[in-house]
């Protein structure tokens, strides 16, 4: 069975994203041990008493085994870096050793930790978003990322990004190193569909944070159409978190906060729009939303801003629109009519070429090449 290491840039507890959906998409298939970013052994008592490697392993999910790390307080400081990625590189050693695993390739999507030393396999690094221009949004050095993904390339059998735009970006950076793209999924489920309620239903589904463009959600919330959202207060600037507040005390507004993939899929259900609403920044023009692709696999037509991804094959039918009162108004144009179910099951179609499972083959196919 073929088994993979895949070092995540974001804790399995932290909000599903790209990470975790292709891990869980590669465990179905084979042998995953999943790697969480190191957090301080100040975080919880548990962390201070723990003395094996064999405390930091649980099983997750179908061949997934996560591997937790522990480092100083303030792994990410400059003097505290060295001594934080040898004891991460310790723990993934020990705990292959301990699993008995046979390695066939390791997955770095990390942003902040190089790829383990003495470990087999054919190495790929996976850029999953623009690391240097997030840097601020993240918490990181932005000197140490740019040095991370240097030392990393060096040692990567191939690199990939999740857009192109990030991969010209990515091979500037490097050299003009080649950088393949494996754009992000989604997951298709048995459709399901509210019958036409009488009126127009919205749906905005993610992370709720700064790279939403609030002047569009705004224009959006201000024409009266009901606006259904789904997902984390994630905002950490005080601009930020007042702007969200606002948007979402509006009475036309109704946040539903943390919903599974049961609670999305029947929101999505009951919506006849969907909004991809990002700000025009170096960072949302490199990044991949997995919100367009969760609206088109749901059959619910999509406006979306003017970025790069949002021209992407499977989003052809993707209104687009290059400011707030465009938006709005296009928004009110794709809501006017309810959609039937013969015609969100055709725009569904578009997506079942780029799920998951997809993704995780296109992966695989990089690493044994």
């Amino acid at each position: 069975m073929e088994t993979i290491i895949y070092q995540a840039g974001s804790s399995w507890d932290s909000v599903t994203g790209t990470d975790k959906n292709l891990a869980v998409a590669l465990g179905r298939g084979g042998q995953v041990l999943w790697v969480d970013p190191p957090i301080s052994m100040l975080r919880t008592t548990r962390l201070q008493q723990i003395t094996r490697v064999t405390e930091l392993l649980d099983e997750v999910g179908e061949g997934i085994v996560r591997l937790r790390t522990i480092g100083p307080p303030g792994v990410t400081r400059p003097v505290l870096r060295q001594w934080t990625k040898v004891a991460y590189h310790h723990y993934i050693r020990s705990a292959i050793k301990f699993l008995g695993l046979d390695v066939d390739g390791t997955i770095c999507a990390s942003p902040i930790m190089t790829f383990a030393k003495n470990v087999g396999g054919n190495r790929l690094l996976f850029v999953t978003d623009d690391w240097i221009s997030g840097s601020d949004l993240m918490g990181f050095s932005e000197s140490n990322i740019r040095r991370v993904l240097r030392t990393n390339a060096t040692k990567a059998t191939v690199v990939a990004a999740v857009t192109g735009h990030l991969g010209q970006d990515l091979s500037e950076v490097l050299g003009g190193k080649v950088v393949e793209v494996v754009p992000n999924g989604c997951n298709m489920g048995e459709p399901i569909y509210v019958q036409d309620p009488g009126f127009a239903k919205a749906a905005l589904v993610g992370q709720l944070n700064e790279r939403l463009d609030f002047e569009v959600l705004k224009a959006v919330a201000d024409t009266g159409i009901h606006i259904q959202v789904a997902g984390p207060k994630t905002a950490k600037s005080v601009k930020g978190l007042l702007q969200l507040d606002s948007f979402l005390s509006r009475p036309n507004v109704h946040w539903k906060g943390v919903l599974n993939s049961e609670g999305v899929a029947a929101l999505l259900a009951d919506s006849n729009v969907g909004l991809t609403p990002y700000t025009d920044t170096r960072f949302n023009r490199s990044s991949f939303p997995l919100k367009t692709l969760e609206y088109v696999a749901a059959g619910v037509p999509v406006v979306a801003t003017d970025l790069p991804a949002s021209k992407f094959e499977p989003a052809a039918k993707v209104r687009v629109a290059s400011n707030a009162a465009e938006f709005a108004q296009t928004v009110t144009e794709v809501s006017a009519r309810w959609p039937t179910d013969a015609e969100r099951e055709e725009q569904a179609k578009q997506a079942r070429a780029h799920t998951w499972k997809d993704r995780a083959e296109l992966l695989r196919n990089l690493l044994a090449r």
